[in-house]
């Protein structure tokens, strides 16, 4: 504060002048950026959530699909030769096989299969699920250890009163599902999965994933985690494996399914920041010549007042004309 006391009337109206000129600046480039930065991040959310309801609505059409198909094979339990049915149910849906399961450990296939003499349907995981669950149970995909394809399995009981008759089911590969996951790639480095609401992996790209805990993936991909994602519909940030990003949880319709897209946070908000640098730029430079013409101004507007003083400072000292004289602005006394 001494120091600037000691400054001359001139050079202190600067400073002062240059400081509130760039404070004005600072304040309304923030001002815009984060509105700019604001409004960038809606867009960014409402674009990838659009894109996520869409690649979910067509799974969940998919999956809809085959749920009907074996749900028409409910009547070929009760017939004597149900493998019309099931070869129809096949080339319908798209199915690998379909097959019926009878509490009597009887079952038959849509094409032969290569099973022990004591497989029994009853013990199998379709067949209890499906017999515990209203309506087409849907299984957790697994890796088929031949095609090393995911594969799932659509179940439907037909019960005789309180017990299960029968459970029609078909075994189809995911293939469609997962390279319709696998091909978002909203910019080059991000990518999409999809995880059950249990935080479970049953689609990625990385095939070593699958059936893992999504906690592998990151911490906060747990149950609870998935769950807040999908109610808050925002997007969240997240290290997922090393790499900064931002999530979007989108639930699919008719399964405990979740499709999470996750954008490579840096290439995502690459536009914004080059934002930020231009803004700071631009108000770099539009400080430096507000300054320059404020200081300019000033100079010009104290230069009258530069010669008063040192006359005033000559005669305080003794040294200068006390008679009558006249003070222009180019001549002295």
């Amino acid at each position: 504060m001494n120091a600037f006391a000691k400054l001359s009337l001139k050079l202190r109206l600067i400073v002062t002048t240059a400081v509130l000129v760039v404070l004005s600046v600072a304040v309304v480039s923030a001002f815009n950026f984060f509105t700019v930065r604001s409004s960038a991040m809606a867009t960014l959310t409402q674009s990838t959530q659009a894109l996520a309801e869409a690649r979910a609505a067509g799974i969940a059409e998919w999956v809809k699909t085959r749920a009907a198909v074996v749900a028409a094979l409910a009547p070929a339990t009760a017939v004597e030769d149900p493998l019309p049915a099931l070869t129809q149910g096949v080339r319908s849906g798209g199915f690998d096989t379909t097959y019926i399961g009878y509490a009597s450990k009887k079952a038959t296939f849509s094409s032969p299969q290569n099973l022990p003499p004591d497989w029994d349907p009853t013990a199998r995981p379709w067949y209890t699920q499906a017999s515990a669950t209203q309506g087409v149970a849907l299984t957790e995909p697994y890796v088929d250890a031949g095609s090393k394809k995911l594969v799932m399995t659509f179940a439907l009981a037909v019960k005789n009163g309180a017990q299960t008759a029968a459970v029609a089911a078909g075994d189809v590969f995911m293939d469609v599902v997962a390279s319709s996951v696998t091909a978002i790639h909203p910019t080059p480095s991000s990518n999409a999965f999809i995880v059950s609401r249990g935080g479970k992996v049953l689609v990625h790209e990385t095939l070593d994933l699958v059936l893992k805990d999504a906690t592998a993936l990151a911490p906060g991909l747990n149950a609870a985690g998935v769950g807040a994602m999908v109610d808050s519909r925002q997007l969240t940030r997240m290290d997922i494996q090393g790499t900064d990003s931002l999530l979007l949880a989108t639930p699919i319709a008719g399964t405990d399914w979740v499709l999470v897209v996750a954008l490579h946070r840096g290439e995502a908000l690459a536009g914004l920041r080059q934002l930020l640098v231009n803004a700071l730029l631009g108000g770099v430079v539009v400080a430096v010549i507000s300054v320059l013409v404020a200081a300019a101004v000033v100079a010009t507007a104290v230069a009258g007042l530069g010669r008063l003083e040192k006359a005033m400072q000559d005669v305080a000292s003794g040294d200068g004309d006390l008679r009558l004289c006249r003070i222009s602005r180019g001549g002295a006394c």
